[in-house]
């Protein structure tokens, strides 16, 4: 499947579809998290990767606590 997906990603540029590359930008990161990464590791991630996430987001993709994804924002922050 993700041979597919990563096929689907390369093509999408040239093709200029824009909901599709929307949509890609959202699933792409979940897609490549291994189940060995931790919460942690995931939000980490997800900060470094897409800063612009709004808290509630964080907490929605990682399964961390509202605490846990403040401290992290704070921390990766500075």
């Amino acid at each position: 499947m993700w041979q597919d997906v990563n096929a689907f990603a390369q093509a999408v540029p040239r093709l200029r579809l824009v909901k599709e590359t929307y949509f890609l930008s959202k699933i792409t990161p979940v897609l490549r998290a291994t189940k060995t990464e931790t919460p942690q590791e995931m939000l980490m991630r997800l900060l470094k990767d897409q800063p612009d996430l709004t808290v509630a987001e964080l907490v929605d993709a990682t399964g961390c606590d509202l605490t846990e994804v403040r401290r992290a924002r704070i921390e990766f922050d500075f």
